[in-house]
């Protein structure tokens, strides 16, 4: 999946920064590891909460019915004149 060659250490260091909800940049200046892999990393753990989040909630995976008394009755607009 992910071809960087970073040390568990350093993974794992990368992994808690992320748990405490530090943003790309500061995980960046608190670790050693370059931009790019930082990017990688928190972009893959990223996708696959996402995924185990849709797989759990069903979300998108079912139909969804959709009721147009909830957004509001449409407004018609007369014509004036003639």
């Amino acid at each position: 999946m992910i071809c960087s060659h970073i040390s568990k250490v350093k993974l794992k260091q990368e992994m808690l920064l992320f748990s405490e909800n530090l943003s790309e940049i500061q995980t960046l200046h608190l670790t050693t590891i370059s931009q790019l892999t930082v990017n990688k990393y928190l972009t893959a753990v990223r996708l696959r909460i996402l995924e185990l989040f849709l797989l759990q909630s069903g979300l998108l995976v079912s139909q969804i019915e959709v009721d147009e008394k909830y957004f509001g009755a449409r407004v018609r607009q007369r014509k004036t004149g003639s």
